[in-house]
């Protein structure tokens, strides 16, 4: 199999600005019925990248308690806790903006890294996606397309 990353890749990718709160994230990221994205800077460039393991560790940290049910990202009633006030979790959630619970420096590749050497990546840091990006006139990344473990296992099919 010779296929790059720019054949598997999708190009419409849908992103998070920095500034966005953890409860725009979650609504995000439940209307698109996706588990993940990239963070963007206001200039659209990329600063990170962000999932629901982040969010979920996010409110976990907050609440200081051991453990987050994984339900509460598709119904804010899956906590385990019956004293928990939905008012006060949605506004604390919308105080706190992604820059502070985002991957920093996410794995990128280029449009022609080979899909054997993206399945690698993905295996070796455990991530479910890989951003595919080109360097922007300044160095910078700018984002050209999302390759997710979904977008792998198609080519087996």
């Amino acid at each position: 199999m010779n296929a790059t990353a720019r054949d598997v890749m999708q190009t419409e990718v849908l992103v998070l600005n920095e500034s966005d709160s953890l409860l725009e994230a979650h609504q995000f990221f439940l209307r698109h019925d996706i588990t993940g994205a990239p963070v963007v800077n206001d200039d659209g460039l990329l600063v990170g990248v962000v999932s629901i393991s982040d969010l979920m560790r996010a409110e976990d940290e907050d609440r200081d308690i051991s453990r987050t049910v994984a339900d509460y990202f598709s119904d804010f009633s899956g906590y385990a806790n019956p004293n928990l006030d939905l008012d006060d979790l949605r506004e604390r959630l919308s105080e706190i903006p992604v820059s502070e619970v985002m991957t920093q420096d996410p794995i990128c590749v280029a449009p022609d890294c080979p899909v054997n050497e993206i399945a690698a990546l993905i295996r070796k840091h455990r991530i479910h996606r890989v951003l595919v990006a080109s360097p922007g006139s300044e160095g910078e990344q700018e984002i050209a397309g999302i390759i997710s473990l979904f977008d792998l296992v198609s080519l087996l099919e």
